[in-house]
């Protein structure tokens, strides 16, 4: 096919540089074609397209620089004359810019003089940018008002960032940037040394790059392609200039940088043009200083493209690199929005318009050189299919007949037995003889299925079967699924964060139904707050729009709970008075006022008892010491006589020695401290599993007061006047949320001397302090 393409390029050549073919108007030739493109708009194509087929080193020259830099200046000089006058202004500072860069940018760096020279002659509003080569950063300076702002970047980034990141890089600009008064910029020997800093910086290369760390490099074209790093520029001149006057607040861009490392030859490998990056930067961020200056830098970037199109149209590119341009173009013009002056569209439409009309012509082309060379060769009944088709093997006889005698390999039978879990998916999932294989599948080694199951079942079926299951058992086998769920998903999950939001995302949703057949059986509960925060879960990470709505379910129901809630109420408040839910239950429950009048009643019998042993023991006490009077100490007569041996000294100490337990009453003197007592002994079970799930829960996710744990205080079901009322269901121990005495003073268990003992002495009012606490140390984790 190679004499068929030089034929089409040949022929297409007459076609392009005829009088016969022109464009739709007949106003002569559409494009004039040459032959060879120069090696200056290759290097422009190819860094400001950046085209599929890049060169495999480093094409930078001095000259092929110059070029790009002439192709965007004159273009801003032409995009000038199509701006409307009232935005024109606007557009002022960029083509004096882009001018002075390309005066003080030269084979050898930067140009001291010029560079003093364009530093002397700015003016409010004036920009200069600077290509620090050697040491791969930009600087730009502006001259404000009252300060010269300096900005300094990094240009090409590292080739291990390129080549680890899919796509294009997300870059931002500027760098760091730092402001000094106006009049230290003017001064004549900062400016001098300012510019001989930045010479000397252009051209001496720097030690320093990005692969120079202590871990070895991933692979030698990494090594030999990065580029160095712009320390001396973004941290060692920045760090003068701001002793010199401070940071400065700079409006930032972020872009979408594409580049490449190509190294296919020897040399220094291929990278995009740093000199295209920097005036991209500094004109975006000059213009986005102005109103409508994004959308006016938008409109320039596409009228770039559309200017060299237009000049690439004159030369033989491939079609392939026209079409990348062509494409590319139109994708920019895509990107301009209202606003862009008619004229501007109307010459990067034409560019765009006449390469798709010259890829048209060659394709056209081509399918009639084809068509024309099938005509002439194609002859389907001259074929020789049975010859063409036949194969021979003068040698292979011999290796087919061996191959063909070879014994067949033994082949072992092994036994597959996977091992298998059965799902759980639906609304059996909750369902009470499945608890146990869900348990033993939760905590196994590859548990994820399992958990995946389990949160697909709380988030389509918990809903429907805590409706059909409001009890007391419903109650205690959610909290069960809570508890094992947030353990297993812990060990699991553990460190991730996305995994470990869908963690608390589930506990929760589990939470919500726990909390509705919680309020159901005991709609007291209704009145207080749910006590989940309600910004709880703004640090979740999610991704899934299933996850997302199922946060918004529990958000929406949490402000429905708080709405209803009185403000101020807490089931976790340690006061005890009309606004504790333990007192309001107390006096909605006729069961609970019968158990006080009860435990009453049994105190005062046993009170009753307590003072007639007073009266029994105080009247032995009595005889004993009248005994004792009656009869002559013989201590003092004998030595070493034993007490007992004396009878006087024998009665007193019997009487010495009598003792009585104190009585306590079991109540506090404070009616509502007594209803609290009393509803802790036997509080309903739903309003237990409620209570303990929820402090669990913010426990887990540190969003709870601390707990009050006190090893060593009496607990109220150890107190021995009312540890026979104590009920604890055996399905949901108890062990948060119980009552403990804050002192440690056992009165109940204190003994009286009889001498002393009265009835005020002997019985004597409650004498705790009860608050809730835990009663062991337990791990934060359900």
């Amino acid at each position: 096919m190679s004499h068929l393409y030089r034929k089409y390029r040949k022929k297409l050549h007459d076609i392009y540089t005829s009088k016969s073919f022109t464009s739709s108007k007949d106003s002569g030739p559409l494009v004039q074609v040459s032959y060879t493109p120069n090696k200056e708009l290759l290097f422009v194509i190819n860094h400001v397209f950046m085209p599929p087929h890049l060169p495999g080193k480093s094409d930078f020259s001095e000259r092929n620089e110059q070029a790009l830099f002439d192709h965007v200046y004159e273009a801003a000089q032409e995009f000038s004359d199509t701006l409307p006058s009232k935005t024109r202004h606007l557009w002022l500072p960029i083509p004096k810019l882009l001018k002075r860069f390309s005066a003080y940018h030269t084979h050898l760096g930067l140009s001291e003089a010029d560079m003093l020279e364009s530093m002397s002659k700015m003016r409010v509003g004036d920009v200069l940018a600077f290509l620090v080569r050697a040491q791969n950063a930009g600087v730009v300076i502006r001259h404000d008002t009252n300060f010269a702002v300096f900005e300094a970047f990094e240009l090409s980034p590292p080739a291990e960032a390129v080549f680890a990141t899919r796509g294009r890089l997300l870059r931002s600009f500027p760098g760091p940037a730092v402001q000094i008064p106006i009049d230290v910029f003017k001064d004549s020997l900062f400016q001098a040394e300012l510019s001989r800093f930045l010479g000397a910086m252009s051209t001496d290369p720097s030690e320093s790059t990005h692969g120079a760390k202590d871990s070895e490099p991933s692979s030698p074209t990494l090594e030999s392609s990065d580029p160095p790093h712009p320390r001396y520029i973004t941290q060692l001149l920045t760090e003068i200039l701001r002793g010199m006057g401070g940071a400065a607040v700079v409006p930032r861009i972020t872009k979408r940088v594409a580049d490449d490392v190509i190294s296919t030859e020897s040399g220094e490998p291929w990278r995009r043009s740093a000199a295209w990056l920097l005036l991209r930067v500094v004109i975006q961020t000059t213009l986005q200083r102005q109103d409508g200056g994004n959308q006016m830098f938008k409109a320039f970037v596409a009228f770039v493209h559309a200017k060299i199109l237009h000049i690439g149209l004159q030369y033989d590119l491939p079609s392939y690199l026209l079409a990348c341009m062509q494409r590319k173009t139109a994708r920019r013009l895509q990107k301009i929005g209202p606003g862009s002056s008619s004229s501007q569209l109307k010459f990067a439409y034409g560019a765009v318009d006449k390469a798709g009309k010259v890829l048209n012509q060659r394709w056209d082309l081509a399918n009639t050189a084809q068509t024309n060379s099938l005509g002439s060769t194609w002859a389907p009944r001259k074929l020789k299919i049975a010859a063409d088709t036949r194969l021979t093997l003068y040698n292979g006889m011999d290796y087919l007949n061996q191959s063909l005698k070879t014994a067949p390999l033994p082949l072992s039978a092994h036994s597959f037995s996977p091992s298998h879990r059965p799902r759980f998916i639906g609304a059996d999932n909750f369902a009470q003889p499945n608890f146990k294989e869900l348990k033993e599948a939760l905590f196994s080694e590859d548990n994820f299925i399992a958990l995946a199951d389990f949160e697909t079942a709380v988030r389509d079926d918990l809903v429907h079967w805590a409706s059909r299951n409001v009890s007391r058992e419903g109650c205690v086998f959610v909290a069960a699924r809570i508890r094992e769920y947030s353990a297993a998903a812990l060990k699991a999950y553990s460190p991730n964060p996305e995994l470990l939001s869908i963690r608390v995302l589930t506990l929760f949703r589990q939470w919500v139904e726990l909390d509705r057949m919680a309020v159901d059986l005991c709609p007291l509960l209704a009145e207080f707050s749910p006590e989940v925060p309600l910004n709880l879960f703004h640090h979740l990470l999610l991704r899934n729009k299933e996850w997302i709505d199922e946060l918004d379910y529990i958000e929406k129901y949490l402000k429905s709970r708080y709405s209803k809630a009185v403000p101020g109420w807490s089931v976790f408040s340690d006061t005890a008075d009309s606004t504790s839910f333990a007192v309001r239950y107390f006096d909605s429950d006729q069961r609970l006022q019968g158990l006080k009048e009860n435990v009453e009643t049994a105190a005062k019998e046993q009170k009753a008892k307590k003072f007639k042993e007073v009266a029994y023991l105080r009247t032995q006490y009595l005889y004993l010491k009248k005994s004792a009077e009656k009869e002559i100490c013989r201590c003092q007569d004998t030595k070493n006589l034993d007490v007992f041996e004396c009878e006087k000294c024998s009665l007193e100490e019997q009487a010495s020695a009598m003792k009585m337990r104190v009585f306590e009453w079991p109540l506090p003197e404070d009616s509502s401290m007594a209803k609290l007592v009393i509803f802790e002994l036997t509080p309903p079970l739903p309003f237990v599993i409620w209570r303990e799930v929820t402090y669990r829960l913010l426990q887990d996710l540190d969003t709870s007061r601390d707990s009050v744990q006190q090893h060593g205080s009496l607990l109220l079901c150890n107190y021995p006047a009312l540890g026979e009322y104590y009920v604890s269901d055996a399905r949901f121990p108890r062990i948060l949320g119980v009552l403990a005495s804050s002192n440690n003073t056992e009165t109940w268990d204190d003994l009286q001397s009889v001498s002393d003992a009265t009835e005020k002495t002997v019985c004597v009012v409650h004498g705790h302090t009860w608050r809730q606490v835990t009663i062991v140390f337990l791990s934060t984790t359900l």
